[in-house]
């Protein structure tokens, strides 16, 4: 036998073998590593899922919230503008019958009467103490 036959017998009788366990081998692996990828795949999307519906959900509530502030905060817009009405008109009565209770009408006259008659009359008596002047 040749050298070269020699050599490829030995070839294929040792290292061959080795190959074809590795590359089976190599074969499991990516196999597994396919079926991690995709179970891993399949994970993130059952996660991805579970956060948007999570957000989503607290989302809906976020918004279910927010219409019932907008709610009560109009509600109490109604409410202040009810209060501010009655006390506006609570004020006016009380501010009608303390004006009546004091007579200021009455009592204006009675100071723009008596404030005309002194007016007449030291007007009148200026004009006698004139004529009663020696001249």
């Amino acid at each position: 036998m040749s050298v070269i036959e020699d050599s490829r017998k030995l070839f294929q009788d040792m290292v061959a073998p080795d190959l074809k366990a590795l590359s089976a081998r190599l074969d499991a692996v990516v196999a597994r590593l396919d079926k991690l990828e995709g179970s891993q795949k399949e994970s993130f999307a059952a996660t991805e899922k579970r956060m948007n519906d999570g957000f989503a959900a607290a989302e809906r509530l976020a918004d279910a919230r927010y219409d019932k502030l907008q709610v009560v905060i109009q509600l109490n817009e109604k409410v202040a503008a009810a209060r501010h009405e009655l006390l506006t008109t609570r004020l006016e009565q009380a501010l009608t019958a303390f004006h009546n209770a004091l007579q200021f009408d009455r009592r204006m006259e009675q100071v723009e009467k008596t404030t005309s008659a002194l007016t007449r009359s030291l007007s009148q008596g200026s004009e006698s103490s004139e004529l009663h002047k020696p001249a």
